[in-house]
């Protein structure tokens, strides 16, 4: 079941991912060739000793530091997330449902994965947060003191409350000032209308043009149904950078929320709060995003738009219209 919590600014599919922006394919492709660089110097190095006939002990010594090299690799992703790439690019990478890498042990006995998934989330530290740091500060013990005004007062009399507590209480004065008109609807007995779902939802896309979803849409550069699974309608989005995927994410609107699912695309979606928080979506998981928010698929976005909600307050008698 797909919750709609991330509408109400919570991301509990995204929990250790909020805040974290993916890291773009170039910047993705830029680390693995830094960590590639080492390993093809020492493999020519090897090639060019093996047919010349040099010394056996440069071979060896060479390979020994090969292994090295590998063996650092790994362990730095497997426990840090990093590399030597990742370092110099200031990115991490880590497991896209906790956010904590992957650790040794997870690294050498998953499964292979199916073509077009994504275990992994490579963050950009210098673009969102780190998904090893801490998202809320703790607490401070200052914030729970009670307020100077809060103190209780002495419980003992005063000749001037003795007084006042003999007096005669005067009878109330009626207020001459009306109160305010109440402008929200209300039902007759006592109960806050229902809100209704609409029909449908709007996005306003990067280029200014508005598109209406009514049930699903699938977008992509040139998006394409699962044979033999669910049709969804398509909309092929123009893409010359190319950060789209070809079926890049599917958005479902449920009556009352817009829900976007990342279909394992290359460049990753990210949902951008009306508050400006980030937060990556996990391949496969739905979340929902309120009106005011932002879609961004790769390089391409749009924005969220609310219809016409309706209250109403009784089913046999007219009903309110409110506007989003």
């Amino acid at each position: 079941m797909i919750r709609v919590d991330a509408a109400l600014g919570r991301a509990p599919d995204a929990g250790m991912l909020v805040g974290v922006v993916a890291a773009t394919l170039g910047r993705r492709s830029w680390a693995y060739l830094i960590d590639a660089a080492p390993l093809v110097v020492l493999l020519v190095a090897m090639l060019v000793l093996g047919f010349s006939s040099g010394p056996t002990a440069a071979l060896v010594w060479l390979a020994a530091v090969a292994l090295c090299y590998i063996g650092a690799h790994s362990f730095l992703y497997a426990q840090h997330g990093r590399s030597f790439g990742r370092y110099l690019l200031r990115l991490r990478s880590v497991d896209g449902l906790s956010g904590t890498p992957l650790g040794v042990v997870a690294l050498v006995l998953r499964p292979p994965r199916p073509l077009g998934t994504r275990v992994t989330v490579t963050a950009d530290l210098s673009q969102g947060r780190d998904p090893l740091a801490v998202v809320h500060d703790p607490l401070a013990t200052t914030r729970l003191t009670p307020p100077a005004s809060a103190t209780p007062t002495s419980a003992t009399p005063t000749a001037s409350t003795a007084a006042a507590s003999t007096a005669k209480p005067s009878a109330p004065r009626p207020s001459t000032a009306s109160a305010p008109p109440d402008s929200s609807p209300s039902s007759p007995d006592g109960y806050e209308p229902q809100k209704r779902s609409t029909d449908h939802v709007t996005i306003v896309l990067d280029s200014g043009q508005t598109q209406q979803v009514r049930t699903t849409l699938l977008i992509g550069r040139r998006p394409a149904n699962q044979p033999g699974g669910a049709q969804h309608p398509l909309f092929p989005w123009t893409d010359m950078s190319r950060t789209l995927s070809k079926t890049h994410a599917l958005i479902s609107w449920s009556g009352t929320a817009l829900i976007v699912t990342d279909l394992g695309s290359a460049n990753g979606t990210t949902l951008i709060t009306d508050a400006g928080e980030r937060q990556i979506l996990p391949a496969g998981v739905g979340v929902a995003a309120a009106p005011g928010w932002s879609v961004h698929l790769g390089d391409r976005s749009f924005l969220v738009r609310g219809g016409t909600a309706q209250y109403v307050l009784n089913p046999t008698e007219s009903e309110l219209i409110d506007v989003i």
